[in-house]
């Protein structure tokens, strides 16, 4: 989630760094491995709001999703193409900048003669660890023909992209500064998962088609400034239509649907899950699997500042994300139970929390 614009360089908080990037480090590499496969499958990774390149987190400056993706799969880049969008001219100009020099500098790879690699597949196709060999030392370049950078608004874009990734493995990362859009989404559910009659595609066994994985930021703040009573109906009737694809009206009558479930299952729910879930029902239309990964580091979940929206209809992507849920969660719960006794809550960032259990691990092995 941007905070505000200072060198050229998006501010983002901790939490964000934790749950959106460290996902993309994880999940990337294995996705990536498990598409590739032995036979160098064609495939692509597309960024719909790709930003300057890098991030900052207090004064340390780090990669952003973009170099995120360009480094996390260097090592099997053959047949993969990378889509790039950035409607800001100076973050666009800064990004060109920053994958130029990544592209003339490599990424270095320490890499190790003994050790655990990823290597073979369980029953689901996620790539396991075994004791192997692993890559010598080496630094790839990515290949910058297979890099591609639009400058332009993400919805015109995506019509140029679509046809660039067809028939391909394709994972969308959209991640946009607040509002979403809508109609960006739906250009690509529209080429890749519907048929002309606009009805879901199945394939030879009935299922439905695989090869598309969305990766959303769902922000509540914009909702939370939008909905506002304190708004005309008009603008708020934009908004939505923007967001979500439907009028004023019909958010209403999915919101009273929702609720009255929920009631009846007894749960307790929170006006960002309303919302939410009529995004998510939204998108379940055309996935089989849609799960969230809510942020870390929230003051209440009553109000949240955003969640990741995953999207696919691959089992072994669905896997790969749960196992990777499981550890961010788990991380979470720890730094949030080390936090409640600390003595200075504000300075207790992850970072700090990593070190502590760095330490401990070292001690471990140590004793």
């Amino acid at each position: 989630m941007c905070l505000s614009l200072s060198d050229d360089l998006i501010k983002i908080q901790h939490k964000t760094d934790e749950f959106k990037y460290e996902f993309l480090r994880k999940y990337i590499p294995l996705w990536n491995s498990i598409i590739c496969g032995k036979s160098r499958r064609y495939r692509a990774i597309v960024e719909s709001h790709a930003g300057t390149g890098y991030v900052t987190l207090g004064n340390e400056k780090k990669h952003g999703s973009s170099l995120i993706f360009l480094e996390k799969t260097a090592l099997k880049q053959e047949a993969m193409d990378f889509h790039f969008i950035e409607i800001n001219h100076n973050n666009f100009r800064e990004l060109s900048s920053s994958i130029d020099k990544i592209i003339k500098k490599g990424f270095y790879f320490a890499g190790d003669t003994k050790g655990k690699d990823l290597i073979g597949e369980i029953k689901n196709g996620i790539p396991i660890a075994k004791e192997v060999p692993k890559y010598p030392p080496t630094t790839r370049f990515p290949d910058k023909e297979h890099i591609f950078l639009y400058n332009e608004n993400c919805v015109k874009a995506i019509k140029k992209v679509l046809k660039k990734v067809e028939g391909r493995p394709t994972f969308f990362f959209i991640d946009p500064c607040g509002k979403l859009e809508w109609e960006l989404i739906e250009f690509i559910i529209m080429n890749r998962l519907l048929d002309e009659n606009e009805k879901v595609r199945l394939d030879e066994q009935g299922e439905f088609f695989q090869g598309t994985e969305l990766f959303i930021n769902f922000s509540w703040e914009a909702i939370s400034r939008n909905k506002s009573v304190k708004f005309d109906e008009e603008r708020r009737n934009i908004f939505f239509q923007g967001m979500y694809g439907m009028n004023l009206n019909e958010i209403n009558i999915e919101l009273d649907n929702i609720e009255k479930k929920f009631k009846s299952e007894q749960k307790r729910y929170y006006e960002f899950q309303l919302y939410l879930e009529i995004f998510m029902n939204k998108l379940r239309r055309c996935f089989k699997f849609v799960s969230k990964l809510d942020v870390l580091g929230i003051k209440s979940i009553k109000n949240p500042v955003y969640c990741l929206i995953f999207c696919t209809n691959n089992n072994s992507a669905k896997n790969l994300f749960l196992s990777i849920e499981a550890v961010l969660n788990k991380k979470k719960k720890g730094y949030l139970a080390m936090k409640k006794v600390v003595t200075n809550k504000k300075e207790f960032t992850m970072e700090k929390y990593k070190e502590i259990i760095e330490g401990h691990r070292l001690l471990d092995d140590f004793l």
